[in-house]
Order: structure tokens, then C-alpha cells, then sequence
């Protein structure tokens, strides 16, 4: 968002008769579904829903918790031989020009956090950078200069170059100049 300029107009609910249905939802409503004899559905297992019951309601809901981006690469860190090595001097005093462990226990280079040489780590990063609701698909060279700014790894220009060149859809809507 931060490469565009706009302007957030507030218009009260009396003022905005071009209301979406969005703007016309009461606040604090939950949305649920409601359907007779909801136990003896035989999808309830197969979507590992739980269910909850009293005289008044039934609830359906699934709950599922993973970690996020910044954990499984730390955790990638530890699991990485070489990032195990610079780890393991630095604890033990060692002074290494550049890198760095902070209290979170993130080994940092430069200042940047360093993403582990695993495939599918550096993908799920690549692809929060690029396909993500905050990013809409920038370029190569726009996501090197964000990507850059908090994160590090060898190959890393490269690495989103063939990323982004996976995408079609960004051939077609970049000018080429």
C-alpha cells in the first residue's frame, strides 16, 4: 500500500445512500449455519469438524493453528547445517563480521533475517511477497527492493527472478519497455 496515494472518507450511515452490504451488517453478528439433524451428517467427519450442542444453539467450527512465516523459519534455522555452524560459533562467543543472534533466538545477517536453504521455506516466503492480499503481484525488481529490506539468502535476486517469471498472469500485465 505504501507505493500508492489515497484517501479514506468516512460518510455516516445516514449520508451514504450508495451503501454496499457490507456497510448495512450490524456490527457484532456472527454468521453461522443452522441445518436440522446436523449429527447425522456424514460430512462432519469427513471435514474433522467438532460440534456443540444445547437447548438453544448448535455450533459447527474447526480450529487449526500453525505457525506462522517467521516461526517455521526460525525453526528452518536450526534444521539448516550451515546456518547450525555460524549458529554454534556465535554461541559459543565467537565474533563472526555480520551476523548476529537477537533474544528471539533469530540469527540474523546484516541485520536481516536469514531464510534456511529449504525449498519450500523460501517459496512460502516468496510467495507471501508476491501473492499475498498487502502485495498484488509486483515485479521482480520490486519485490528484490521489499524482500531485501528484512530478509537474506544466497541466491535470493535469482530465486524471485524464476519466481515470479512462474506467473503468467504478471507477463501479461507488465509493459515491457
Amino acid at each position: 500500500m505504501e507505493d500508492y496515494d489515497f484517501n479514506r472518507q468516512y460518510h455516516p450511515r445516514k449520508a451514504n445512500v450508495v451503501a454496499d452490504a457490507l456497510s448495512r451488517k450490524s456490527h457484532g453478528v456472527l454468521a453461522s449455519l443452522a441445518f436440522e439433524d446436523w449429527n447425522r451428517l456424514a460430512t462432519n467427519e469427513s471435514f474433522n469438524l467438532q460440534c456443540y450442542e444445547d437447548s438453544y444453539k448448535a455450533c459447527v467450527f474447526n480450529i487449526v493453528a500453525t505457525p506462522t512465516l517467521i516461526q517455521l523459519v526460525k525453526q528452518g534455522q536450526w534444521h539448516d547445517e550451515e546456518l547450525g555452524e555460524v549458529w554454534n560459533q556465535l554461541q559459543s562467543g565467537e565474533q563472526i563480521e555480520g551476523w548476529q543472534i537477537i533474544l528471539e533466538g533469530f540469527l540474523l545477517q546484516k541485520g536481516k533475517l536469514v531464510v534456511p536453504n529449504d525449498l519450500d521455506l523460501r517459496d512460502a516466503v516468496l510467495y507471501e511477497a508476491h501473492c499475498s492480499k498487502f502485495s498484488i503481484h509486483p515485479g521482480s525488481t520490486k519485490m528484490y527492493m521489499d524482500l531485501k529490506r528484512q530478509n537474506w539468502w544466497r541466491g535470493m535476486k535469482r530465486d524471485i527472478a524464476n519466481f515470479v517469471a512462474k506467473y503468467a498472469i504478471c507477463k501479461q500485465v507488465k509493459a515491457n519497455h
